[in-house]
């Protein structure tokens, strides 16, 4: 398994003091762990809508269209 956590960036207190925050660019610009991403959060939702007995998956497109 890859260490996807050592391709995303942390700047601490950023916007505000106390905030920290993530910088997934790394991690887009990988194509290997880009890759090893997605399949594991599509895994935990198979794992998950299999668990329920779910047949279908929705989600909701967020570009305003």
């Amino acid at each position: 398994m890859i260490d996807l956590k050592s391709r995303i960036r942390e700047g601490p207190d950023f916007p505000t003091r106390g905030v920290n925050f993530k910088d997934i660019g790394p991690l887009l610009a990988s194509p290997l762990h880009l890759g090893e991403a997605i399949d594991g959060m599509a895994l935990g939702i198979c794992r998950f809508s299999a668990g329920i007995g779910a047949s279908k998956i929705v989600a909701i497109e967020s570009r305003g269209f």
